[in-house]
């Protein structure tokens, strides 16, 4: 009798839209097998990790061609059933490649095939003899005593993280190994016991009951702060587990979703707090995703004063060891709190309670390259498919969230009033035209600084732009320090001032000696043009003497802990001019800051890109909401050439809120996002012409695809090919090419059809291309 062959569908980290067929490895059968494993298998000329999709009897290709999986490496699923649900939702409805998609979802660590187990320690401990053995006999062995000594009082031993606290050194305790006093073996650490607050047995009774979780009483909740608490809380736990079933990429979002509109100040983060304490008391695992890196230590030492319970972070600042050391123990439920950046939005929470995205307006949630992706529209999905809530919070939501809360999609929380006594910061708008400037700034903004260190109060300075010029040009001739490899220009930087430089490019990352005179007319007086956060400090250093200047973009911070140091200094209190870039826009609680000054506005409000209004308005009301957060009131001066300009004026007079439905309505007369569905298609290459050429014939193919189908009830329209607004970058020439269509449904329709031909096109091998869907940036 025959018996069917067992099939493995493994998906595989290549470009390929498909998953691969294997046999499986020897000595292993087919009960061994699950879903969410991983095995080693043969891939070409390479072996490769890849991911089990699942089993079946059948192949599109001749058994005898199938070859065996190398080798089994996980005994049961790393990834859960909700998780690869979410990963083939994530591949079909941005048209990636399912390989690549959840090899993304894995830590570096386990990609390459390591075992998915915590770090091996070495723990110390006493020996019998060691036990018995007294430290006058070590007289002559000073070290060593003490070291028998410390050991002695921890009969239990002592991890060597304890061993350092302790100030022990490794010598003196190989020494005691040596002479048989103490032991050293390894253990891996599990994660369970890492916990140090799940649950406390009572011996008499036999039952668990939950520890408590508050180190600190929560603050008091105002009357919205209530009203935000009492609307989510319900569904925390409402529904335990998750669920597999099968979401299609059209389907729109139904379920605990809330948007928490909340004016900076407003006291989101205490609603966050309170929510959280009920996921732990209900035994639930919560997540926090922040938009960047340095927005974690705050976040971290907030919480950490807060509960009594394990919280990890995951972002790209940690090792591939610590990385994968916290995913496990997400993974097994020991970690209740998790903070993490974008890729956090894959976790494998064991028990789901809870997802915030904090500043979900902001785009550093958008993953721009290789898996494109938006981690706010994966948490939602994942909020549904497991049936918990998703909050989304910020003083200045992006569109797209404004227009789900208005049709009832969200549920629309409003936050109106800062928590403390603190007034709301007052605005300047300040004409600049026909005044002087020094490095970006008018006498008027230098006197007020001026008035505000005076009275022992802190000034934030605000450039979006790092750097000590932006451009470096040669008055006589005309000549420009350009980027060879990109169309930009170079921007100089000078790390000390009174220094000759050095010009970079931000986008490549070339970088060269600023020169000492012109390359083409040897003059010897170079004009730096443009203001960078750099020059400001200079200049600010020259009128402050007396002042601290601290600049934080990401020149300053690139050292370890450099961040950490300038906030620590931060907050002492002196008065001090802070001087940076959105970095410093982002959720951070300056309580002596009373004046904020935003030098160079103007660029983007005439910006071609459509969604320019709505960032520029998210900009300054996150810089703005940093003045004025504790019992000092705060003033915002905005430095403007254009202070008629109408988005300013509603900005100042009416706030961000009234702003976004005046956009809105925009949008919807130019039928642009949030009112239609965009997808766009790169391509780059060395030469323009076979970009253009392979989205001109990518074009024609999709003009046949809508002629020969009926794509109801609205068509897709194109745009383009046109050449990107930067046409080179990193020596390559882009080119695009936007699809746009009302209804998201026709859209992936359309696209499910067109991509195998992109596929198989010949002049598609010779170009780099890729699709963005729901694209944030069109460049």
């Amino acid at each position: 009798m025959n018996t069917k062959p067992v099939i493995l569908h493994i998906a595989i980290p290549t470009p390929l839209r498909r998953s691969f067929d294997y046999l499986p490895p020897a000595n292993v059968s087919k009960e061994q097998l699950q879903a969410g494993q991983r095995l080693l298998v043969g891939f070409g000329k390479r072996q490769v990790v890849g991911l089990l999709l699942g089993l079946s009897d059948n192949s599109d290709f001749p058994i005898e061609r199938i070859k065996p999986a190398l080798e089994l490496i996980d005994k049961s699923p790393i990834l859960s059933p909700d998780l690869l649900s979410l990963g083939h939702w994530a591949s079909h409805y941005y048209h990636h490649p399912i390989g690549d998609v959840f090899s993304q979802m894995l830590p570096v660590l386990l990609r390459k095939g390591k075992t998915a187990s915590f770090k091996a320690d070495n723990h110390w401990q006493l020996t019998e003899k060691g036990l018995v053995i007294t430290a006058e006999t070590l007289k002559r062995a000073p070290k060593q005593a003490e070291a028998l000594e410390i050991m002695k009082r921890f009969p239990e031993g002592l991890s060597e993280p304890a061993i350092k606290l302790m100030n022990l050194t490794i010598p003196p305790l190989k020494a005691l190994q040596e002479k048989g006093f103490i032991e050293r073996h390894s253990v891996t650490s599990t994660s369970k016991n890492s916990s140090p607050a799940i649950a406390a047995k009572d011996t008499d009774s036999g039952h668990f009951e939950l520890r408590n979780f508050l180190k600190e009483v929560p603050l008091p909740l105002n009357d919205e702060q209530s009203t935000c608490y009492q609307a989510i809380a319900p569904g925390i736990g409402r529904i335990t587990g998750t669920t597999t079933k099968k979401i299609k990429t059209e389907d729109k979002p139904k379920g605990l979703n809330y948007l928490i509109e909340g004016i900076t100040g407003s006291g989101k983060t205490e609603v966050y707090l309170q929510l959280i304490n009920k996921c732990l008391d209900a035994g639930l695992q919560s997540l926090i995703l922040v938009p960047e890196i340095g927005l974690t230590p705050q976040i971290i030492s907030r919480f950490e004063h807060r509960f009594n319970t394990t919280i990890v972070t995951l972002h790209s600042g940690l090792s591939d060891r610590k990385r994968l050391d916290n995913w496990l123990k997400i993974q097994s439920g020991a970690a209740q709190i998790i903070i993490g950046t974008r890729s956090a939005a894959f976790i494998p929470m064991i028990k789901p309670g809870l997802i915030i995205v904090d500043e979900e307006h902001d785009t550093s949630f958008t993953q721009q390259d290789g898996f494109r992706y938006s981690a706010r529209d994966i948490a939602i999905m994942r909020g549904n498919m497991g049936s918990f809530p998703v909050i989304l919070g910020s003083a200045s939501p992006c569109l797209e969230s404004m227009q789900n809360a208005l049709s009832g999609k969200y549920t629309h929380l409003k936050l109106t009033q800062r928590a403390t006594q603190a007034s709301l910061p007052t605005f300047r708008p300040l004409d600049i035209r026909k005044q002087k400037l020094s490095g970006g700034l008018c006498q008027t903004s230098l006197q007020t600084i001026s008035e505000h260190l005076q009275a022992s109060n802190q000034v934030l300075v605000f450039l979006n732009r790092r750097g000590f010029a932006p451009q470096l040009i040669c008055h006589p001739c005309g000549w420009q320090a350009k980027c060879r490899h990109c169309d930009c220009a170079l921007t100089l930087h000078r790390s000390k001032p009174q220094t000759q430089g050095s010009l970079h490019c931000h986008h490549c990352g070339w970088h060269f000696p600023a020169p000492a005179k012109c390359p083409e007319c040897s003059n010897k007086k170079l004009l730096p043009v443009g203001t960078g956060t750099e020059q400001l400090e200079d200049v600010l250093g020259k009128h402050f003497k007396h002042h601290d200047i601290i600049r934080i973009d990401r020149d300053s911070t690139r050292n370890k802990d450099a961040f950490e140091h300038k906030l620590e200094k931060i907050h002492t209190g002196k008065p001090m001019i802070l001087v940076g870039t959105q970095m410093l826009a982002k959720g951070h609680h300056f309580p002596d800051v009373t004046l904020v000054i935003l030098v160079d506005i103007d660029a983007s409000l005439f910006s071609t890109d459509f969604r320019a209004a709505e960032r520029i308005a998210q900009l300054v009301t996150q810089v703005a909401g940093r003045a004025g957060r504790a019992e000092k009131p705060g003033t915002v001066i905005l430095q403007t050439q254009q202070p008629d300009h109408p988005l300013l004026l509603t900005l100042i007079s009416r706030g961000y809120h009234d702003l976004a439905l005046q956009e809105l309505q925009q949008r919807k007369l130019a039928c642009w996002p949030p009112f239609s569905h965009l997808a766009l298609l790169r391509a780059e290459s060395p030469h323009m012409e076979q970009s253009l050429s392979f989205l001109e014939e990518s074009a024609e193919s999709a003009r046949n695809i809508l002629q020969n189908t009926s794509f109801s009830p609205q068509p897709v329209e194109l745009m383009g090919p046109v050449p990107a607004p930067m046409e080179k970058r990193v020596g390559r020439f882009r080119a695009q090419l936007l699809l746009q269509c009302s209804q998201r449904k026709p859209l992936h329709q359309f696209l499910d059809q067109w991509i195998p031909f992109l596929e198989a096109s010949k002049a598609g091998k010779r170009v780099r291309w890729s699709l963005d869907v729901d694209p944030s940036e069109i460049y």
